[in-house]
């Protein structure tokens, strides 16, 4: 039977957002004067007020700086230590050696500050399983001059793709510049890349759309006994990397075409675990998609790319994609029984830790003769810098909702060309579909982060009724109830009357 490649992706539910989103301070307004900076090689694009300045550094942080010198926003992407969570981090960034410590290195630029006095840290609750979160403010002094300066400083973590934020300004201006400093963090986003169309270059099997300036290889491969892979007889992969570290690959010839379940007439053959029967089968007990998908990543994928110190953050199936997908191929003609799921780790290559994503679709045949053959229907994913993750998840989706098959090609490969050309776009799309729908999550999940940001800033904390309404009260008490127009905060849980209804924080 024909084989399609399934291909899939995550937008990584990183904390890099492409949409930044804040709750606006003290009523102050962006004015139509500001300058917007675009950085096309790092990718993003920040706007602040004329004569000020934005860069990207050789660290990865993002800093905008007033005229002065005194204000300033910085954003920074990380890989945070499994070890460590959100207040951690919170806590130590005023570190005892200094200002300038080794996990936010050069982010205020020289180390001339004294008398740091770290403030409150609060750990934040979050609707969004998995993510982790803590706000805090530092005051301190500069050495050169005395300056009195206070510092809001946030940290958000998931899957250990982390992000960190500040605004700093001096003590006695800091409430006239909040307003300001958030508005500039509301106009950040992070850029794609420009797209030109790449032909499969060896047989112009396909056509998709890739970065610009990115080196993309790979193609269509043939391999004489016949074995299955993209069709009868051939087998596809492709490799785009970008000069700033992005590594996507679609697929792998030097995977096995088949698996075949270990058996006791197997192992008396001399074909045990592991054992290749011929260059493109190998024994091996069947795994689901989750499984594959990390066995894949621990084995071909750090062998062939030279990554070390690998660290699984996430592995799971995904039951309702695997079932969408069965029945989407049984009403196209095509009764496969795939499994779909996906991996999410950290790893290490010339020193630089890096956040990777692969999903993997396995289908599986029983062989009625006491073992199951099984082969994978596509692997895909990417391995990225973390201050790239998010570029790399939206590359993979435009690439997949991009490509095109050839109908020639398809028609001298399979029967039915055209209903098998369109099953691949259509599965496409809906992969690529996926992709965006988790990258609107995440522009979600920025909101609820910059929401709690403001109200740590204003002294303030959201909480909610049983009937849905929202209503914004002072931080820092335990309960919180309500009649009519009065709020009531207690530290136990002591009703003040009987007509008073609990509020939960949120």
């Amino acid at each position: 039977m024909a084989r399609l490649f399934l291909m899939k992706s995550r937008t990584t539910f990183i904390i890099v957002s492409m949409v930044v989103l804040v709750y606006l301070l003290c009523g102050t307004s962006r004015g139509d004067n500001w300058v917007k900076y675009d950085d096309p090689y790092f990718g993003f694009s920040i706007e602040h007020p004329p004569g000020w300045t934005a860069k990207m550094d050789s660290n990865n942080h993002i800093i905008i700086t007033s005229p002065y010198g005194d204000s300033t926003v910085v954003i920074y992407p990380f890989i945070s230590k499994a070890n460590m969570n959100a207040s951690d981090y919170v806590n130590m960034y005023p570190s005892a050696s200094g200002y300038v410590n080794t996990y936010f290195s050069d982010i205020n630029l020289n180390s001339d500050y004294e008398g740091i006095a770290p403030g409150v840290v609060r750990q934040l609750n979050s609707n969004t399983p998995g993510l982790d979160q803590a706000v805090g403010s530092i005051n301190y002094t500069r050495a050169s001059d005395g300056t009195l300066l206070k510092e809001v400083v946030l940290v958000s973590i998931y899957q250990q793709s982390g992000m960190f934020y500040s605004i700093r300004a001096p003590e006695d201006n800091f409430e006239a510049m909040k307003g300001t400093l958030t508005q500039i963090l509301q106009t950040l986003y992070f850029t794609e890349p420009s797209y030109v169309q790449w032909l499969e270059p060896k047989e112009n099997a396909f056509t998709m759309e890739v970065p610009e300036g990115w080196n993309v290889i790979g193609g269509i491969e043939r391999y004489p006994t016949g074995q299955i892979g993209l069709s009868e007889g051939s087998r596809g992969a492709i490799k785009a990397t970008s000069t700033d570290g992005i590594t996507i690959t679609w697929g792998d010839v030097n995977l096995p075409n088949f698996f075949q379940t270990p058996d006791q007439s197997g192992n008396y053959f001399g074909y045990p675990e592991h054992a290749l029967i011929s260059d493109r089968v190998m024994v091996l007990h069947k795994m689901s998609g989750a499984e594959f998908s990390r066995w894949y990543v621990e084995n071909y994928l750090a062998q062939e790319y030279g990554y070390t110190n690998i660290v699984i953050t996430q592995n799971q199936d995904l039951p309702e994609k695997s079932q969408a997908f069965n029945d989407f191929y049984i009403k196209s003609g095509f009764p496969i029984n795939q499994n779909v799921g996906e991996v999410y780790f950290t790893c290490s290559k010339n020193g630089e830790t890096l956040n990777g994503y692969y999903l993997a679709g396995i289908n599986s045949v029983n062989s009625g003769m006491g073992y199951e053959t099984w082969d994978v229907q596509g692997i895909y994913g990417y391995v990225a810098p973390a201050s790239k993750d998010n570029v790399a998840s939206l590359v993979l989706a435009h690439m997949i909702s991009s490509s095109k098959p050839n109908i020639s090609w398809f028609n001298n490969e399979m029967n039915n060309a055209m209903r098998n050309a369109e099953i691949f776009m259509s599965t496409n799309n809906e992969i690529s579909n996926i992709i965006m729908e988790r990258y609107q999550t995440t522009s979600q999940t920025q909101d609820e982060i910059f929401r709690h940001f403001d109200n740590f800033i204003l002294g303030q904390t959201d909480v909610i009724n049983e009937n849905g309404e929202t209503f914004k009260v002072e931080a820092g008490h335990n309960y919180y109830w309500r009649r009519g127009d009065v709020v009531v905060e207690t530290e136990t849980y002591d009703r003040p009357d009987t007509d008073f209804e609990p509020l939960m924080e949120f």
